[in-house]
């Protein structure tokens, strides 16, 4: 093999080499394009899931507040009361039936 052979051989493998790179650089270059703003737009939805739940955190913890500041214990006393009351009320009424 001469030394021209061997040059054109060389030259041949570096073109396939570089046309085989411009392929990738092309394919990566077109896959950039159709699926980044696809990325952004799951990230966007993602964020807004995300405050979405922050809100509804929020108001579970706003609700869990005022649930605590229940008093139970006169709610139960009350409730107590009432059923006194309208089992007066019945027993009074049931009287005229």
């Amino acid at each position: 093999m001469n030394t021209d052979e061997l040059i054109r051989k060389q030259t041949n493998w570096i073109k396939a080499v570089f046309g085989c790179l411009a392929a990738i650089v092309v394919a990566i270059v077109i896959f950039g394009v159709l699926l980044v703003p696809k990325i952004y737009k799951a990230i966007d939805g993602l964020s807004q899931s995300l405050s979405e739940i922050n809100v509804l955190v929020d108001d579970a913890d706003e609700a869990i507040l005022q649930i605590n500041e229940v008093d139970f214990d006169h709610l139960n006393q009350s409730i107590n009361d009432l059923s006194t009351i309208t089992g007066a009320l019945a027993n009074f009424f049931n009287r005229f039936n």
